[in-house]
């Protein structure tokens, strides 16, 4: 189910560009699950008070977090508000924030796993990782 959700290549791209040490890749994992719920929030206040700029903010820093740590599906939905937040296009963005949030927790719930399975067994952890991305 990971490599249907997380890519597992952009996943080792980034393990790559962070040293190779699964800590720290388990540190960007715990970050992004703290921070991401409150992008989540950004959104749906957003849309609530038709803030255009906090959903483009919000919407582009979770885009670049899900990309790096290999949620594309999240990754596109984001880039799809914040394009149509630049071209002012919001009437009616609420089902493509729903599907952001949807899209959100499945990846955070997966990354959360294979951060747990790092915890347990690193090298099958990174076996995972290395195997998709080589």
């Amino acid at each position: 189910m990971h490599d249907t959700i997380i890519d597992m290549p952009a996943l080792s791209k980034l393990l790559d560009l962070i040293g190779g040490e699964p800590d720290d890749l388990s540190e960007l994992i715990e970050c992004y699950a703290e921070e991401a719920p409150a992008l989540i929030e950004q959104l749906r206040g957003s849309v609530e008070t038709s803030d255009i700029e906090v959903m483009r903010r919000a919407s582009h820093t979770l885009k670049s977090s899900a990309r790096d740590l290999g949620a594309l599906r999240l990754g596109l939905l984001c880039e799809a508000l914040e394009h149509r937040c630049r071209n002012g296009d919001v009437a009616d963005v609420s089902d493509a924030v729903i599907a952001i949030e949807a899209a959100e927790v499945v990846a955070r719930e997966c990354l959360l796993t294979l951060r747990e399975k790092m915890a347990v067994s690193p090298a099958e952890a990174l076996q995972d990782v290395r195997g998709a991305g080589t």
